[in-house]
């Protein structure tokens, strides 16, 4: 008895990657709406807040391609660094 098996293609279901961006979409929205709620109810300085931010952004970037992981760790090189240039008095990137 044979049994036949599905061949299931990765461009199957549109609606289906639809829905899990607008879940995504909606769950980062209501959390960063939050955030001056939780970092009062944690006690945490803007500072603290923004390293674990910078933290969940590092943890989605981690199983890239070397090139994007590449690109992605120089953007964040630069989304770190210029806060810590500005309190400084210089600017890293002209707004």
């Amino acid at each position: 008895m044979s049994r036949q098996v599905k061949i299931v293609s990765p461009t199957g279901s549109p609606f289906a990657v639809a829905v899990m961006f607008f879940g995504n979409g909606l769950v980062l929205a209501s959390s960063f709406s939050r955030m001056p709620g939780i970092r009062d109810q944690v006690g945490a300085i803007p500072t603290h807040l923004a390293f674990a931010l910078v933290c969940v952004g590092i943890g989605s970037i981690v199983p890239l391609d070397r090139a994007l992981l590449a690109v992605a760790a120089l953007v964040l090189l630069v989304a770190i660094l210029a806060p810590v240039a500005r309190e400084h008095g210089r600017e890293l990137v002209k707004a």
